[in-house]
């Protein structure tokens, strides 16, 4: 499928149905789930050990051998008998190498339930814990040569328009990497792929929140934001002010970057956050509002850090220096893998895929692909104020 960027009134051409939306940054994939609605997300899947029926000779996901990439993490789609499910599989059965990932996951349908934990099992070293009446998820898995681990959520047709976000932790961003004998070395994941049923591959940013919902893409409206920032009273820490707004949808979260290396170090459902700087020096702020309908916009600002704005110093009322530096979102093309003749586990019985690597830019079987933010304008005010004591 060709990549297409919308324009600030373009409207996404409206999915199949039980399509699924999955955005990351500014880019926007409507995907067909594997599975004809006859069969549970549980037996598509056939978590196995050498205790179940029937048992396997290792601990990991049978069903999904197909799809499962080897030192990868797989992020599908499954069409049951019991609804829409959102599964994942990382690494591949019988393959040697080991890992751990850290998932948070925040915006799940109440109604929905988590059909499959591998490894969920009394003892088991992963850890699933749910949160906020199990709209909120935190999960480590941590796998050992010969096995794989995942997980699979029934239940995402509940989100009527709402987001799930997947906040990833892989390799050394996990909770577990330190601790994990598995962990380290060679033993690490190399990619994460969203799997469409009709043989689609599309390679995501590991170290970028996804989002994912029943339906179509966004229409393209993103949403628009200003920074403000001041000292706060007593010195030291610094209190970061975003004004954001979108004509169609409301404002979700905030992700903050601190040193402007593009990664995202903090992320907050308010737009007020107090920061301490741990040096002195130039330092580059960019926050990222995130609309609930998807779309993104950004605001950065170079701020002048000073001694008496470093954690631990001594307060004063001193006033950085601020240079306004608006940014949109941008809209790169996202590294695109074709994999040829991988079918629907349901219809396919000797089939293995490896890490994609042949770099062709094709993405057969996803819907239009549809840049999520156009950005309709980005105000930024800088008004660094001084503080009275």
């Amino acid at each position: 499928m060709v990549l297409t960027s919308l324009s600030v009134a373009a409207v996404a051409t409206a999915p199949p149905d039980g399509t699924v939306a999955v955005a990351q940054g500014d880019q926007c994939w409507e995907v067909s789930p594997h599975g004809d609605g006859s069969s549970t997300v549980s037996e598509f899947y056939d978590y196995r050990t050498p205790n179940t029926t029937p048992p396997g000779d290792e601990w990991g996901s049978y069903g999904t051998q197909e799809l499962q990439t080897n030192q990868g993490s797989v992020l599908g789609f499954y069409d049951g008998s019991q609804g829409t499910s959102m599964f994942m599989v990382h690494d591949k059965i019988r393959a040697e190498h080991g890992g751990t990932i850290t998932f948070d996951i925040y915006g799940l349908p109440q109604s929905g339930e988590w059909a499959v934990e591998d490894d969920g099992y009394n003892g088991s070293e992963d850890n699933f814990d749910y949160f906020a009446n199990g709209t909120e998820a935190s999960i480590d898995w941590k796998w050992s040569g010969e096995r794989n681990d995942g997980a699979a959520f029934r239940g995402i047709e509940a989100t009527n328009g709402s987001w799930i976000t997947i906040d990833p932790g892989f390799n050394e961003a996990s909770d577990k990497w330190e601790s994990w004998s598995w962990a380290q070395g060679e033993n690490r994941t190399e990619g994460w792929y969203l799997r469409s049923a009709d043989g689609g591959v599309q390679e995501l940013s590991m170290n970028n929140d996804v989002r994912v919902r029943a339906g179509s893409c966004p229409d393209g409206v993103s949403p628009m934001a200003t920074m403000d920032e001041r000292i706060v009273e007593n010195g030291g820490a610094m209190e970061f002010q975003v004004d954001a707004s979108h004509a169609n949808s409301s404002i979700t979260a905030y992700e903050w970057d601190w040193n402007g290396d593009g990664q995202e170090d903090e992320r907050t459902m308010s737009g007020t956050v107090v920061h301490e700087f741990e040096q002195t020096g130039l330092r580059s702020v960019t926050v990222t509002a995130f609309a609930e309908d998807g779309s993104t916009t950004s605001v950065s600002e170079l701020i002048v850090v000073n001694e008496s704005m470093v954690a631990g110093s001594s307060p004063n009322t001193a006033t950085p220096t601020s240079t306004p530096t608006p940014t949109s979102t941008p809209t790169p093309t996202p590294t695109q893998t074709t994999v040829a003749g991988t079918e629907d586990p349901a219809s396919t019985t000797d089939a293995s895929t490896d890490t994609p690597t042949d770099g062709s830019g094709g993405s057969p079987g996803f819907g239009a692909v549809v840049g999520v933010v156009a950005v309709l304008a980005v105000a930024l005010v800088a008004a660094a104020r001084r503080s009275t004591r």
